[in-house]
């Protein structure tokens, strides 16, 4: 009777996919998607050439990733397998189009191949996606391969599922360590991560000073920069000093805790500042002074239009800015509400929330990467699995024994005598937990930042090639293709995407100029055990939380106070 009740094999294999399905079609999305959002996201390149004074820019077309072929023989198709045996990694070309242009004329169009790029078993890119089970076995294959992983130098890695904060969601935070910013600088902000389409994401947070003031702090190139609130405020749109009062006190009456500390912040505006910041052209002629040059914005391009670069880049680059029609609206929106928030929680009107504590080991996922935590005990029923005691199918658990020690209890098999961990753990208590604040970073949005970060280090490598090219002497005409083909193959050289890529993949190490508004940058990959399903299932489905916080360590950040006075 027992041996009825065993869940036939076609059904657990399905059950299988379920659990590293989040990993492939995220790895799937890159490739139908992300990668083109990659490409249509990264601005031109653009620079002057001294002696002859023209304007070169240059931009990404396209960009594809073939499928993979064998370094023995172009022709034939690489599979995984013979990748384990020479521990090789499973790897595809990357091929892209730029587009070059002098003064403003027709561009010229230059396809280039930029290395190898790691591929995930069973993506879209992987030979064995549409491969039955009696082709699998013919190319040595496992029977039910799953994938979700990638193979580097014959080894199977998967990408951890890390926990980050929630997208495009304002969270107030009181936190003692905001006070080391600066000397004015109290407990209090409100922080959000805005994310883009192409799923590169940037964190702006708004801090309240102890003269009632506040600063907005934007990264750049893992650089702080902290700018007063008002400014930013004149420079999305004009706006008057009532306005700015009005709209803040929105909510509050005529509490004088928020009513003083809005018109210190105007009145810093006005009077501690040596030029006048009225207008939003003088607001954003004002940062765009003082921005250029980190920006690396080209000669002929005003301080405005510098100004107005450094917005539509680092400030709430989740939504639209044009210099025309709407005018930032939605910024000065998003930002004045994020200063009633701040207020309000500093009045103590409003609550704190507390971003960092949920302790998930493994957990269910919706495609989109939200954390769901279905018991589902039909599934589970028809598996023959019972819980241990102390849990329910019902998804309420009771509170953990010590509350500093939250704890997950593991479904066990029923099976005969043998105890076998499955790699599906339900969440046994969330007492104090944010998961509303919270979401899960999925391998193939990880890959399209990265993937987005070296295609446009690649793009900068090709102008900087360009100009030491035209700075030799007796050099070639600057349209001329013989000077771009020598450029890009120096830059290829000095920038590989694949290679990047790889080493993340063969090393766990993140390497980034911008560091991807990410607060773990090594112990990504880990090693998949490919002993038996039981044991490689769980490095899939585990989601962590970052080493930052884990660890309770300082994030090494290098801080830079912008004097905007002088």
């Amino acid at each position: 009777m027992a041996s009825s009740r065993l869940p036939s094999d076609a059904s657990v294999v399905r059950e299988l996919r379920e659990l590293v399905r989040p990993h492939i079609d995220s790895f799937d999305w890159f490739i139908r998607y992300g990668l083109d959002e990659a490409v249509d996201s990264l601005e031109p390149e653009e620079f002057e050439e001294e002696r002859a004074g023209a304007r070169v820019s240059l931009w990404l077309n396209s960009a594809s990733l073939l499928l993979p072929k064998s370094d023995a023989r172009r022709e034939q198709d690489l599979y995984p397998s013979e990748c384990r045996r020479r521990a090789a990694s499973y790897t595809a070309q990357l091929r892209v189009t730029l587009n070059y242009s002098v003064n403003g004329g027709p561009p010229l169009e230059f396809e280039r191949a930029l290395g190898q790029v790691p591929v995930m078993v069973c993506s879209a890119a992987c030979h064995l996606r549409k491969l039955g089970t009696a082709e699998l076995v013919r190319k040595r294959e496992e029977r039910h391969e799953l994938g979700g992983y990638f193979i580097a130098n014959g080894n199977e890695r998967a990408i951890r599922l890390l926990i980050v904060p929630r997208r495009n969601h304002i969270t107030g935070i009181v936190r003692s360590s905001f006070k080391n910013r600066g000397p004015t600088f109290t407990q209090y902000a409100t922080v959000i991560r805005c994310a883009n389409a192409d799923q590169s994401s940037l964190t702006v947070a708004l801090h309240l000073l102890s003269t009632g003031s506040a600063r907005l702090r934007i990264t750049i190139s893992k650089n702080e920069f902290f700018i007063p609130v008002v400014l930013v405020l004149r420079a999305f749109r004009d706006c008057s000093d009532k306005e700015i009062y009005e709209r803040t006190l929105a909510g509050a009456g005529d509490d004088p805790f928020v009513a003083d500390r809005v018109i210190e912040a105007l009145r810093e505006n006005r009077d501690d500042f040596d030029v006048p910041l009225r207008t939003r052209a003088e607001c954003l002629v004002f940062l765009g002074q003082r921005f250029r040059g980190i920006l690396r914005r080209p000669p002929w391009e005003s301080d405005e239009e510098a100004g107005m670069v450094l917005l539509r880049r680092h400030v709430f680059i989740h939504l639209e800015h044009r210099s025309e029609s709407g005018r930032g609206g939605a910024k000065w929106e998003l930002l004045l509400l994020m200063l009633q928030r701040l207020y309000a929680l500093a009045a103590g009107r409003v609550s704190a929330d507390n971003p960092d504590r949920c302790v998930v080991s493994h957990a269910n996922m919706t495609p989109g990467g939200r954390l769901d935590h279905p018991a589902r005990a039909a599934v589970l029923g028809a598996r023959g699995l019972a819980p241990r005691r102390g849990t329910s199918y019902s998804g309420v658990h009771a509170p953990p024994r010590s509350p500093r020690r939250p704890s997950s209890r593991r479904l066990w098999p029923i099976h005969g005598r043998q105890r076998t961990s499955l790699p599906l753990i339900i969440p046994t208590s969330f007492y104090g937990h944010s998961l509303v604040n919270q979401e899960v970073l999925l391998p193939g949005h990880l890959w399209t930042m990265m993937m987005r970060e070296q295609l446009g280090n690649w793009v900068r490598a090709v102008g900087a090639s360009i100009k030491r090219e035209l700075g030799k002497p007796n050099p070639l005409s600057v349209s001329d293709e013989k000077l771009i083909s020598t450029a890009l193959r120096g830059a290829s050289d000095k920038v590989d995407p694949g290679k990047a890529l790889s080493y993340f993949i063969a090393t766990g190490n993140l390497r980034s100029e911008s560091g991807l508004d990410l607060q773990q940058v090594n112990a990504w990959p880990c090693i998949r055990l490919p002993a038996t399903l039981l044991i490689s299932c769980p490095s899939s489905t585990r989601v962590v939380r970052p080493l930052a916080l884990m660890s309770d360590a300082k994030h090494a950040r290098l801080t830079v106070s912008l004097s905007l006075a002088g």
